[in-house]
């Protein structure tokens, strides 16, 4: 009498040669405003080339190299939505980032490295630029010279107001 147990175990490996891409391109640098705890990086979802289900990504790291796992300094990962928030939401403050994405687990897989991603948070040097309003005019300007102790009529007023690029800022 033969038996068999009715007991299957079975053991999905997931090799180390698959490729590992972006759904999407993310907008790249992201800006968002500083002291709010909702905003953040919005990271793409990542697929296999060759859609196998049974190696399915698993893993996002939050990384400040393209070469192995770092702590990046003033950012965490929300893995609930996929978004990189600022540990503190009040600086005003640049990041730069990586995503190391695996799929088959930490044991194994394939794995590869996304970015650098760029998060500009609040109002730096690099999220801002200004220009100077339209009405005012820094040459051209004849027929108004005055000197000192002159009458004020027709004189020209300064209603300088620089415009942002951020409105925010």
């Amino acid at each position: 009498m033969t038996h068999l147990s009715p007991t299957v175990s079975i053991a999905i490996t997931c090799g180390s040669s698959y490729t590992i891409n972006a759904l999407s391109i993310p907008t790249n640098p992201q800006f968002v405003t500083h002291g709010d705890a909702v905003v953040g990086f919005a990271i793409p979802s990542y697929v296999l080339d060759t859609h196998n289900v049974a190696c399915p990504v698993n893993t996002w790291e939050l990384t400040s190299s393209n070469t192995g796992v770092f702590a990046v300094s003033g950012l965490s990962l929300d893995q609930s939505d996929m978004v990189v928030r600022p540990t503190d939401i009040g600086a005003h403050s640049k990041y730069s980032f990586y995503m190391k994405i695996t799929a088959g687990g930490l044991s194994g897989g394939s794995n590869a490295f996304f970015g650098p991603y760029y998060l500009d948070v609040g109002c730096t040097a690099t999220s801002v630029t200004f220009a100077n309003d339209p009405t005012f005019l820094t040459s051209g300007v004849s027929g108004n010279a005055k000197w000192v102790g002159d009458a004020v009529t027709n004189a020209y007023t300064f209603t300088y107001t620089p415009i942002s690029s951020r409105s925010y800022c």
